[in-house]
């Protein structure tokens, strides 16, 4: 029986769909970034002092060798010359003595993020994971990766985020040792560290449920990791022995072995500080069938949509308000969501009708764009719509509906008007926000013939192509009634299966909405 089947057949005993939990091991996989230590190596050079010395001042420990790396390099990032333009951007973030480093060490790996490993099995196996139907993600890592790979998904960064807020389990992911985008969120130094345990038996408690719910797949860490062996004795003290027994069919931990020639899959137990926390063990040369099973999970409502519902099933439950009425519609697979009255078959009439335009979804305002047939006011959906939309999405057209509020200036840029700052932030997007993965942007050239357009790329190459290509379009070629008509026509891409093609067609109609309302084309 093959890995995939087997990893298949395992996963169909559980009611709901698997979390993954990504360590270090995949950001060196497909982003080629070093380890926590090839970080600290990096710029310990800066400092005038070979690691080494570090380390041995810290006795190995990581956390403090950071802490000393960090307290030397704030004294050269803020007088060295090559930090200069740096310090011009980035001055403000820095808070305490670690920011400095934390600032630079952020800049690399959104720099890296961009860049896949330029290799055809490691790139199948992206693809494949593209397709994974899970739940969420839990992780430690710094970059982008997952961004990406779950363009839809939620994004909780560091236990602040997480602990004060209202996650709902499924579409979202949780970084919770912080994240590239967010400096100061990066779990580096001991005092972070610190404060990470301090606050440990907190999120634990938050995600207990997903250990209890959901079977939770282990990538890119070993089964010694300090990081998941405090995590997994934080949740164990929470459980009784019997129910950690249970644990044991749902804790798969994945491992990537070279030399495997085969596959190994094999029950094992982890300790953690007293607690014997029984796991599944898999070690194999290949993550493509692993991620292929994930593929094959049954879902009938995508994850965002099911986070969105549960959101908005927990705001109707909520309210002590005795006058709510509550309204129920069947919805399935195959409902036209923007159509619905009411938000997503269940919600509060009463409440929706005081609420308005914040009850409409994406979708709504993408099929606006795209065929012109819903006469909304502009200023309404600038005030209600966008800002709620912006909260859980990345991609959202905001141009067309400035502009028909009179919140656009000759240049494009937002202005007049108290404009909440996510709508300012989505104004203030350049035409590269929508381009596709640096995967597909360096093969640019091999697939953009000079002079090439919207129409003649559909042609010659097809519909997925332009999907995939066509924001790379050279600006003289791109022409809005082309790009209209293909987004027409291909309007089945906004309900694709394969949640990067429904993505990158999504981020075709913001940049419509960009070229034809911001840019005045």
């Amino acid at each position: 029986m093959s890995l995939k089947t087997r990893i298949e057949n395992h996963l169909n005993q559980f009611a709901t769909a698997p979390f993954l939990f990504v360590g270090s091991g995949v950001s060196r996989r497909y982003l080629g970034l070093e380890d926590w230590e090839g970080l600290l190596r990096r710029y310990a050079r800066d400092t005038g002092r070979p690691y080494e010395y570090y380390r041995a001042t810290a006795g190995g420990d990581l956390p403090t060798v950071a802490t000393e790396i960090a307290r030397q390099f704030h004294q050269v990032w803020w007088d060295s010359s090559e930090f200069e333009v740096s310090r011009e951007e980035y001055a403000v973030e820095c808070k305490t003595e670690t920011s400095a480093l934390k600032v630079e060490i952020s800049q690399y790996i959104k720099d890296q993020s961009e860049e896949f490993v330029d290799n055809p099995q490691l790139i199948a196996e992206v693809d494949a994971l593209r397709n994974a139907v899970i739940d969420g993600v839990i992780t430690t890592n710094w970059d982008l990766f997952l961004e990406d790979i779950f363009s839809e998904f939620r994004v909780f960064i560091g236990q602040d985020q997480l602990l004060f807020s209202e996650p709902q389990a499924i579409g979202e992911i949780y970084k919770i040792h912080g994240c590239c985008s967010l400096p100061n969120s990066l779990v580096l130094t001991h005092g972070d560290y610190d404060q990470f345990q301090g606050r440990n038996p907190y999120l634990a408690a938050k995600l207990l449920a997903v250990f209890v719910e959901h079977p939770v797949i282990f990538l890119g860490y070993s089964l010694n990791d300090p990081n998941i062996i405090a995590i997994l004795r934080s949740i164990a003290v929470c459980l009784t022995t019997e129910n950690i027994n249970k644990l044991q069919d749902r804790l798969i931990f994945i491992q990537w072995d070279p030399e495997e020639p085969e596959f190994q899959l094999s029950a094992t137990t982890v300790v953690a500080e007293g607690f014997n926390i029984p796991v599944v063990a898999v070690r194999t040369a290949t993550l493509l069938p692993v991620f292929e099973a994930l593929s094959s999970v049954h879902r009938r409502f995508p994850a965002r949509l099911l986070r969105q519902l549960k959101e908005h099933v927990y705001d109707l439950v909520s309210t002590n308000d005795p006058k709510s009425k509550i309204f129920v519609q069947e919805i399935d697979a195959e409902a036209d969501i923007s159509e619905l009255e009411v938000v997503f078959g269940v919600g509060s009439i009463e409440r929706l009708r005081e609420t308005g335009y914040r009850g409409f979804t994406r979708e709504d305002v993408l099929r606006d764009l795209i065929f012109g047939e819903r006469d909304y006011d502009p200023r309404r959906i600038v005030t209600d719509t966008l800002p709620t939309l912006l909260k859980g999405a990345k991609y959202v057209p905001v141009f067309k509906y400035l502009r028909g509020a009179g919140l656009l200036d000759d240049t494009g840029n937002p202005h007049g008007g108290d404009l909440d700052y996510r709508v300012v932030q989505a104004a203030n997007a350049q035409k590269e926000k929508f381009d596709p993965p640096a995967y597909y942007t360096k093969k640019r050239d091999q697939v953009i013939q000079p002079g090439m357009g919207i129409a003649q790329m559909e042609a010659q190459r097809g519909a997925k192509d332009v999907i995939y290509y066509g924001a790379l379009i050279d600006k003289q070629y791109l022409v809005k009634d082309e790009l209209r008509d293909f987004l027409v026509r291909n309007y089945e891409f906004l309900e694709a299966a394969n949640a990067l093609d429904q993505t990158q067609y999504i981020k075709l109609v913001c940049l419509l909405d960009f070229i034809e309302f911001k840019q005045g084309v």
